[in-house]
């Protein structure tokens, strides 16, 4: 039986081993991978930004021992929202990614460039892989 699900809060000021505490209770198994989808709107005007910002912090995330996916892409029926697909080998590297410093530095453009707070979604493989 999945754990219950709550709202994730992932803000630059919080602390983020409490952030990764909040990933772990909605995993069954945090040596598994995992997926994560977060979805946000950016403010009128601010989406070149966003995607700036994004690619700047992409290559160095790709690289993170533990990172198999980090894509940022549009929706395509309104250009100011955005959907993070993210997938993690385990919940040690997605902690580890969320110490680096152009992580928090990513975190902080996002806010300041955001309406509302985002979204985000726990995926667990269907496959048992």
């Amino acid at each position: 039986m999945s754990k219950p699900a709550g709202p994730i809060e992932l803000r630059a000021e919080h602390d983020m081993s409490a952030v990764a505490a909040q990933f772990h209770a909605q995993l069954r198994e945090p040596d598994r991978p995992f997926g994560l989808l977060v979805r946000f709107c950016a403010r009128a005007g601010t989406e070149a930004s966003i995607a700036a910002a994004f690619a700047q912090a992409r290559g160095h995330t790709l690289a993170e021992p533990g990172c198999g996916a980090f894509d940022l892409s549009r929706i395509n029926s309104d250009a100011a929202r955005f959907v993070i697909y993210e997938r993690w080998w385990n919940l040690a590297a997605f902690e580890s990614h969320l110490h680096q410093p152009y992580t928090a530095a990513l975190r902080r453009t996002f806010e300041s460039l955001m309406t509302g707070a985002p979204e985000i979604e726990v995926l667990l493989p269907a496959d048992g892989q």
